[in-house]
C-alpha cells in the first residue's frame, strides 16, 4: 500500500534545501544542499541524494552521499568550505555531471558519474579559455548556485550569480571587480568545463532593475533553468529571499522578461496577501514535470537552527506560458487533498501565523528514528493545514505537551468564522491527548488550530474521528 504524501515530502529527520528536481528514466531525483538539525549555518560538507519512482511519490529512497567536499582536490583542511546549492545534467555522452560551488562564491567545481546518484568523481573547474578559474577574473560573476542546462541543439549553458541585499557589501564587491549585480550565463565547450562565450547578464538585481520590468523582484540568488514548450524559464530567488520568481525568453542568452512569482514560502503575495504565514527565510528550487503534472519544488524554513526542508506544490503552465503564484500547502506531491481520516503528524503544517513557534525534533541530527513536532506555541498562535477532504467527521483529537491550562480552537477555512470545535487543554507532565466533538462540513477545507492560554504548548499530532 502506498503511503500518504504530504509536505515535507522527505522523512522528517532529513533536511535537503535548494532542491533541483529531475526525472531520469522512471525515477525523480532531488539534488540539493544538506542542512543539519540544530546547526548555526546553512549547508554541510556533503550532498545526500534522494529519489522516488515516478508512479509512487510517497516512496523516497536515500541514495547516500554522492559527493563530499573532501573529494574535491581544491579543498584543504582548515578551509571553511561548505557545499552550497548544486545542479545536475545528463551530458551528451550519457554520463551525469554535477556542478557545485565549494563555499558560497569561490569557484564552481564539476564532478561526473555514470549513474544519476552514484559516487561522483572530480572532473575539474569552470574556467576561461586561458585557464583562469571562473569567478576569479576581474568582472566575473560571483560563482554561486550554478545551474547547468543542455539545449536541444546540444549547446551547453551554465547560469550563476549572487547579488547581496546589503548595499554596502554590494558596492564593496563591485569595487573589487566582482559581478555582484545580476545573474549571468556562459556557454560551455563540449568538455563541460571551458567557457566558450560570456558571461552575459540575464536577470538584474534590485540595484540595476529600474526600467527593466524586474523592479521589486530583482535577482538575488538560486539560478535554475528549464525549457517548457519551447520557452526558456529562468527561475530564481528574488531580492525578498522568500519567493521564487521566473523570467522567460525565446533564447537561452535572453533577453529575459520578468514573469512573476511562482511561490513564496511565507505565502506573501498570494492573492494579495501581505501577512507572513510561515517562517521567513531564503528559498531555492525549480520546476519539474512528473506524469504530466508540473510542480514547483522549494524549501521551507523550520526555525530549527538553519535547517530547511524540501517541499513541492502543483503548478499550472497557462496557454500563454505564464505561471500563477500558488500557496504553500500540506498536500505537496499528493494527487488530491489529504483524507480527513486517522492521525497526522503536526509537522506537516504549512502555516504558522502570529507565532514564534517552530519545528523541532526529539532526537539528534541524523537519527532516522527522530520525530518532528511544533514547539513553542503561545497565546494567539495559529497553526494551519491545507487541504483536507472531510467526510462525516464529528470528532478531533490533539496530542500536546502543555505547561499550563488553555484551549485550542479549531477552525475550518480560516479563523474569521466560528470555531468548529474547542478543545480544553490542561497542564501535562509529558505528552497527552485531548479530544472534543467537532462540526466539520463535508468537502475540501483547510484546518486551523488557534491556541489561547498561558504558557506554551508543543503539538505532536492530531486525529480525526466519526
Amino acid at each position: 500500500m502506498k503511503k500518504r504524501i504530504y509536505n515535507p515530502y522527505l522523512p522528517c529527520y532529513e533536511y535537503i534545501p535548494d532542491g533541483e528536481p529531475y526525472v531520469f528514466g522512471d525515477r525523480v531525483y532531488i539534488y540539493g544542499s544538506h542542512d543539519h538539525y540544530g546547526m548555526n549555518k546553512y549547508c554541510g560538507e556533503e550532498y545526500v541524494g534522494w529519489s522516488a519512482p515516478i508512479d509512487d511519490l510517497s516512496s523516497w529512497r536515500c541514495e547516500g552521499v554522492i559527493w563530499h567536499r573532501d573529494w574535491d582536490p581544491v579543498y584543504k583542511p582548515g578551509f571553511e568550505g561548505m557545499l552550497h546549492a548544486p545542479d545536475v545534467t545528463k551530458g551528451l555522452d550519457g554520463r551525469y555531471y554535477l556542478y557545485y560551488p565549494l563555499n558560497l562564491t569561490s569557484s564552481i567545481g564539476v564532478a561526473v558519474c555514470d549513474t544519476p546518484m552514484g559516487k561522483y568523481e572530480y572532473l575539474g573547474r569552470i574556467k576561461h579559455p586561458d585557464g583562469t578559474i571562473y569567478g576569479c577574473a576581474k568582472g566575473d560573476p560571483l560563482a554561486c548556485d550554478p545551474a547547468i542546462f543542455i539545449d536541444d541543439d546540444e549547446r551547453i549553458w551554465m547560469y550563476a550569480g549572487y547579488a547581496p541585499h546589503n548595499t554596502e557589501l554590494h558596492e564593496q564587491l563591485m569595487q573589487n571587480g566582482k559581478g555582484a549585480d545580476s545573474a549571468y550565463v556562459v556557454e560551455l565547450e563540449k568538455d563541460m568545463l571551458t567557457i566558450k562565450r560570456g558571461p552575459i547578464r540575464v536577470a538584474p538585481s534590485k540595484f540595476i532593475s529600474d526600467g527593466t520590468g524586474f523592479e521589486g523582484h530583482g535577482f538575488f540568488e538560486a539560478s535554475s533553468m528549464r525549457k517548457i514548450n519551447g520557452k526558456y524559464y529562468f527561475i530564481y530567488s528574488s531580492e525578498h529571499g522568500h519567493e521564487l520568481c521566473y523570467a522567460t525568453s525565446d533564447n537561452p542568452m535572453g533577453p529575459f522578461r520578468y514573469g512573476g512569482v511562482i511561490i513564496s514560502n511565507t505565502d506573501k503575495g498570494y492573492e494579495g496577501n501581505t501577512q507572513r504565514k510561515a517562517i521567513d527565510g531564503n528559498n531555492h528550487g525549480s520546476v519539474c514535470q512528473i506524469n504530466g503534472q508540473y510542480y514547483i519544488f522549494y524549501h521551507r524554513q523550520t526555525g530549527a537552527g538553519l535547517a530547511r526542508q524540501a517541499c513541492a506544490e502543483k503548478i499550472n503552465i497557462e496557454k500563454d506560458g505564464s505561471i500563477k503564484q500558488v500557496c504553500v500547502t500540506s498536500c505537496g506531491l499528493s494527487s488530491s487533498p489529504l483524507p480527513a481520516t486517522g492521525t497526522y503528524p503536526a509537522y506537516i503544517a504549512c502555516n504558522l501565523i502570529n507565532t514564534s513557534a517552530h519545528f523541532a525534533q526529539d532526537k539528534s541530527d541524523g537519527d532516522t528514528t527522530a520525530n518532528q513536532y511544533i514547539e513553542g506555541i503561545k497565546n494567539e498562535s495559529v497553526i494551519g493545514y491545507k487541504y483536507f477532504d472531510f467526510r462525516n467527521i464529528g470528532k478531533i483529537s490533539v496530542s500536546v505537551k502543555a505547561d499550563s491550562n488553555g484551549v485550542i480552537k479549531v477552525y475550518s477555512d480560516g479563523t474569521d468564522s466560528s470555531p468548529v470545535s474547542v478543545i480544553n487543554i490542561s497542564k501535562t507532565g509529558g505528552t497527552a491527548s485531548f479530544s472534543e466533538k467537532a462540526c466539520f462540513t463535508d468537502g475540501v477545507h483547510s484546518l486551523f488550530f488557534k491556541y489561547e492560554g498561558e504558557g506554551e504548548i508543543d503539538l505532536f499530532d492530531f486525529s480525526f474521528g466519526a
